[in-house]
């Protein structure tokens, strides 16, 4: 369990009042500290799509819910889809190779669940580059 530091050790921990409040001041006015904090958001300019097959609980469906915070739009099972199409049935994996294809078609998902994708129609989502996300290992073993 983390130990608080004493006193005398926070000052030697470069921690003076003073430093403090500069700190803070820098923080308190646009400046220079702050200009470099502010991000691009990494999806802006990209084409997301999502075909949801609705068979998770939507509280918990990543997809689902960047549908609904408006980053990734849901399309009918008939549309069609040139670009990066993330599915458990492609053969290749995500590469950046494939770079060029999502910045000017884009990237759609199939949101569905392993359990059940015997009920899932993939001839009728053949179009566009079907990827497999690469191999990831679990970080948190508790979820895995």
């Amino acid at each position: 369990h983390n130990r608080r530091p004493k006193r005398d050790e926070a000052y030697t921990l470069g921690s003076t009042d003073e430093e403090v409040m500069r700190r803070n001041e820098e923080l308190s006015h646009p400046g220079e500290f702050c200009r470099e904090a502010t991000v691009k958001d990494p999806l802006e300019g990209l084409t997301l799509r999502l075909w949801d097959f609705a068979q998770c609980d939507p509280k918990r469906c990543t997809g689902a819910r960047l549908a609904k915070r408006g980053k990734m739009q849901r399309m009918p099972l008939q549309q069609k889809f040139r670009g990066i199409v993330l599915s458990p049935r492609a053969t290749m994996s995500v590469s950046p190779a494939d770079t060029e294809i999502l910045e000017t078609l884009g990237l759609s998902l199939i949101d569905c669940s392993w359990a059940r994708l015997e009920e899932i129609p993939f001839a009728q989502m053949n179009a566009g580059h079907h990827r497999l996300l690469p191999f990831l290992v679990a970080a948190n073993t508790v979820n895995y």
